[in-house]
């Protein structure tokens, strides 16, 4: 298990656990701008999100027009009120994102989560996925290691 922030992981076992997840989970994902006007368009329902972004300048090259996942982040409650507080900058790992990029230059990838896969509740399913994105992808602006609930029952 990577416990690297600085990019995508280089341990296969973080990328079988997050396949081997979403596979299970079947998610239907959306894509908006971060943008206080998309606001509505947003579920009021507990899911899981990425703030994706590409380069925050144009750097004039071809082929770096790619994006990368900078934040992952999880809603128990209400997916819309955390990308209404993401829209300000109000969280720690968002704040650092928004100064460098503008928010509406960052994408936020998110998918709702209504139904349990096995004997985990909804929250420590959507906690779990948060973990096995932040560890395959390495993502910057999450300040927090955390271990899945099966790693931890495991110690």
């Amino acid at each position: 298990m990577s416990n690297n922030f600085y990019g995508w992981s280089l341990d296969i076992e973080d990328w079988i656990n997050l396949r081997n997840t979403l596979k299970s989970m079947n998610l239907d994902w959306k894509s908006t701008p971060l943008k206080k006007s998309r606001e509505d368009a947003i579920p009021q329902t507990c899911g899981i999100y990425l703030i994706t972004g590409s380069m925050p300048f144009d750097v004039n090259q071809d082929y770096f027009d790619f994006k990368t996942p900078l934040y992952v982040g999880i809603s128990a409650k209400n997916l819309r009120r955390r990308f209404a507080s993401h829209c300000k900058g109000e969280l720690g790992g968002v704040r650092k994102l928004v100064r460098t990029w503008l928010p509406a230059d960052l994408d936020f990838l998110y998918a709702s989560v209504d139904k349990v896969i096995d004997h985990r509740s909804i929250e420590t399913l959507i906690y779990d996925l948060e973990t096995e994105l932040m560890n395959a992808f390495g993502t910057p602006a999450n300040l927090r290691y955390q271990k899945t609930s099966y790693l931890k029952e495991e110690v």
